[in-house]
Formats: C-alpha cells, structure tokens, sequence
C-alpha cells in the first residue's frame, strides 16, 4: 500500500467533471453519504477543476470506520 501525504498528486474520475482529472491530496471534513454524521480531518483526493472530494485513499479508513461505530 502506498501511503499518501498532503500535496500529493495523481489522477483520478471525477463524476461531476465526467473525466479523469488531476487529484491533489488534502485534509478534508466528509460527510456521510447519508447524513448521519461526518469524518474531520481526513485525507482525501480533491478534484483539482471543481473542488470536489473525488478519491479516499485506504489510509483513511481507520478514522471512517472509527466515526462509523460512534453512530451505531
């Protein structure tokens, strides 16, 4: 596994952009797709276009899966 920090760049598929764009690596607050709570401060993969979180890597899914079990 690869292990991703702050600024960090690749590509990935942005939905709302509807193409393979540039992803820069950055601490972000994520919601939960069903509003039930949110993740602060994790590391995600930002749409460099739109601004959009388009890409979670592994390293953060301790700190999902932590804040999943607090709302169960």
């Amino acid at each position: 596994m690869k292990v991703l920090k702050v600024g960090d760049t690749q590509k990935a598929v942005c939905y709302k952009c509807e193409g393979v764009k540039n992803t820069t690596f950055d601490l972000r607050d994520v919601p939960f797709s069903d509003g039930s709570g949110i993740v602060k401060n994790i590391l995600v993969g930002v749409c460099e276009t739109c601004d959009q979180v388009i890409a979670i890597p592994h390293q953060s899914t301790p700190a999902i899966k932590k804040e999943l079990e607090k709302h169960k």
